[in-house]
């Protein structure tokens, strides 16, 4: 499993500052829309869900 951005709650027009700060660069962001994860990269470590609670999550299995 990845992380995921819940498209529904993403603040229209923000930069997104996870992906700056995601460790292995799976958030990418273009025009300032909503933020995509991805899946071949998250290692899951939540950093994004810490900066993004509620927007940011990652499913458990």
């Amino acid at each position: 499993m990845a992380a995921k951005v819940d498209a529904t709650k993403w603040p229209k027009g923000e930069k997104c500052k996870a992906v700056e700060s995601c460790p292995v660069g799976a958030i990418s962001q273009k025009d300032l829309e909503v933020p995509q994860v991805d899946a071949t990269k998250c290692i899951e470590c939540g950093l994004c869900t810490t900066i993004y609670p509620g927007i940011f999550y990652i499913e458990k299995k």
